[in-house]
């Protein structure tokens, strides 16, 4: 590209050399030695490509001062989405774990264990808050700003965006599931319980 744009001002620059030389021959010729107006029509052909080749460089400094100055505004877009999208990620997985920390039980490690007989009702107001969290990187992911992150941290944030939403899903169904009066004796109830704690083991492995 740098190669092709030099050949271009070569061939401009040569163009102009002839016509410049070309316009004074022409004008000497049809002039003499004694004719007052002659300078001034010298002054004025030098004035008209002074002014032409002016223009030109204004316009060439003037594209490059505005081509850098978007470059690194796209540059400063990114580096503000990245931390944008790093600090929704930090906070999603911040708020998930105070909710879990306020329902789940523990051994004697303060380990989950993801195994215990009775599934421990999540208090809806940190539901809530998870889901507040997650709308607001739904409404990050449908922005413009959302397409400055490289694919790393897109994938990055779809993947805790997509567990989290499955996770809460999934508390949400045995929360109502709970409300109706079910437990683990109920089929489907099981089959949900054991789709949470296999969310749970996904997220504390690779988050916790």
């Amino acid at each position: 590209m740098t190669s092709k744009t030099s050949k271009i001002k070569v061939i401009f620059l040569i163009i102009f050399f002839i016509l410049f030389v070309y316009g004074g021959y022409c004008i000497n010729s049809n002039f003499n030695s004694k004719d007052v107006n002659k300078i001034n029509i010298y002054i004025s052909y030098i004035g008209l490509f002074a002014t032409f080749g002016g223009a030109y460089l204004g316009a060439k400094i003037s594209g490059q001062y505005t081509m850098k100055s978007l470059k690194i505004s796209e540059n400063n877009k990114k580096i503000i989405n990245k931390k944008r999208a790093f600090g929704l990620k930090k906070e999603l997985i911040k708020v998930t774990k105070v909710a879990l920390n306020k329902a789940r039980p523990q051994d004697g490690s303060g380990m989950f264990t993801f195994e215990e007989d009775e599934y421990i009702r999540v208090r809806d107001i940190y539901i809530n808050k998870i889901n507040e969290n997650l709308k607001q990187i739904s409404d990050f992911k449908m922005s413009e700003n959302y397409y400055y992150l490289d694919d790393e941290d897109i994938n990055d944030l779809d993947n805790i965006y997509f567990l989290l939403s499955d996770l809460v899903f999934s508390i949400e169904d045995l929360n109502n599931r709970v409300d109706e009066g079910q437990n683990e004796n109920y089929p489907e109830f099981a089959v949900t319980k054991r789709q949470y704690f296999s969310l749970l083991d996904e997220l504390y492995k690779k988050y916790y």
